[in-house]
Parts: structure tokens; sequence; C-alpha cells
């Protein structure tokens, strides 16, 4: 899932769908990789988010393993 918002400060955020090497599945955002596509962090440590088994919200780090979306 894509989803665009405008930051005045930023310009425009996009938010990607990544699996880690670990197979966890979370999103990270463009402002997060200095405005760089994810699939140009394939293999390197990135930070994702996305919930736990009670629906918090959590960061977790780990390798990219590729961009679903």
């Amino acid at each position: 899932m894509k989803e665009m918002t405008l930051n005045t400060n930023e310009g425009v955020r996009m938010e990607h769908t990544v699996r880690l090497e670990d197979d966890t599945i979370g999103t990270v955002d463009t402002d997060s990789l200095d405005g760089q596509h994810p699939s140009n962090f394939v293999g390197e440590v990135v930070n994702v988010h996305l919930h736990d088994e009670n629906g918090n919200p959590i960061e977790v780090s780990g390798k990219l393993a590729e961009v679903l979306d």
C-alpha cells in the first residue's frame, strides 16, 4: 500500500511496505531514507513500522530483503 502525505516542511512523503530478512512485514517512508526509494537499501539495516499483537505501533530494525510495493 502506497500512501502519499503532504508535509509542508519536507515535501511529499511516500510510504512503502517492505519485508525484512526475518520475514517481518512493515512500512518504511522515504523521509527516513533521505528521500530515496527503499529498493536502494536492500541488504542494509533499516527501521520499519508495524503493530504488535495488541495493535500498538512499534518500530523494529532489520536487514531489508524486499520492497513489496
